[in-house]
């Protein structure tokens, strides 16, 4: 697993980046508040103007998630990753040695790696309905999404997590359980799954469909919105994001059978972000090598050539804005 960060220029950009995390890690004195998702969106909405502006490096975490080797990615012998490799890794400091902690009870595969990342500390996480292999976590300590947000003037639009459409479970890892953090400094999510939720609700407000159709949509809407019980699913994801999704259905359909699939619709999603959006500190989950397991080596190594071009594409991206 490689996990690497990339430096967004902005022209407001003058904070060197020890100067950025003591910020984000000295947080603000302003305590979140109970009470319903509307109530803590307001809150987030009158408390902003109290905070200065956010004018440090805006960040970009790429991960290579689902079991990415050193021999397929930074070994110059073998790669098939050569923008990782031959380009990417002369342009900072590559940590050739770097190892996951072996911790007793600690499990550090696809959801509790986001959240050791996300929260910078190892943790033993449990499924909360204890199922089998079930991946619904709720984070301890806050997120380092909630550190920018609660000590700096960022809307949620600018601090974005960029999921695979085969882990939905990862989908709620926005927001710690911290008394002092929590829902009110959470981050957005960027997903197939948020925009099919998006579009369902859409399509039953255009009143274009059946009446069948239209209580099929329901179904499926509720059903969704009950996997999200942590806000009972009333989050909505504010106008930037509402308008980020229409212009991703003009662009694309409502198929879903012309929108690119797997990391390079991340990829895609990641760089219609940076130009939109402007976040601030975007994550990017890639994990189509998790396609190893199926037991076929040329799924995996062409996998990890997408994630190697969908980061060189971001990097172009990036470079272009400067």
């Amino acid at each position: 697993m490689k996990d690497l960060l990339l430096n967004s220029h902005d022209a407001s950009a003058a904070l060197p980046r020890r100067t950025f995390l003591k910020g984000v890690l000295a947080g603000s004195s302003l305590l979140a508040a109970g009470g319903t998702l509307s109530a803590a969106e307001s809150l987030v909405t009158d408390s902003t103007a109290m905070k200065p502006d956010f004018r440090g490096p805006n960040v970009i975490l790429v991960r290579f998630g689902g079991g990415a080797r050193r021999r397929e990615t930074v070994d110059p012998q073998s790669t098939c990753s050569p923008f990782l490799c031959r380009e990417f890794t002369r342009r900072g400091t590559l940590f050739k040695n770097m190892e996951i902690a072996q911790i007793e009870g600690v499990n550090t595969s696809h959801g509790e790696g986001t959240l050791n990342i996300v929260t910078g500390k190892y943790d033993k996480y449990k499924d909360i309905e204890n199922k089998f292999l079930g991946a619904r976590f709720e984070p301890k300590v806050p997120t380092v999404f909630e550190y920018l947000r609660k000590s700096f003037a960022v809307p949620p639009h600018q601090t974005l997590i960029v999921n695979g459409e085969d882990r939905p479970d990862e989908e709620f890892y926005t927001f710690s359980n911290h008394f002092a953090y929590g829902i009110n400094y959470r981050s957005n999510m960027l997903s197939l799954y948020r925009f099919k939720a998006w579009l369902m609700r859409r399509q039953i407000a255009e009143g274009k469909l059946t009446d069948k159709q239209i209580e099929q949509r329901k179904k499926e809407l509720a059903k969704w919105e009950k996997v999200d019980y942590r806000t009972k699913g009333e989050d909505r994801q504010g106008q930037e994001l509402e308008a980020f999704w229409q212009r991703w259905r003009e662009y694309y359909g409502d198929s879903g059978f012309v929108n690119p699939r797997g990391d390079r619709l991340l990829t895609e999603l990641t760089v219609r972000a940076i130009k939109e959006l402007r976040p601030k500190l975007i994550m990017v989950n890639y994990q189509d090598c998790d396609y190893v397991h199926w037991g076929n080596m040329s799924h995996y190594t062409r996998a990890v050539s997408i994630m190697d071009e969908g980061l060189r594409q971001i990097v172009q991206t990036v470079e272009a804005d400067a």
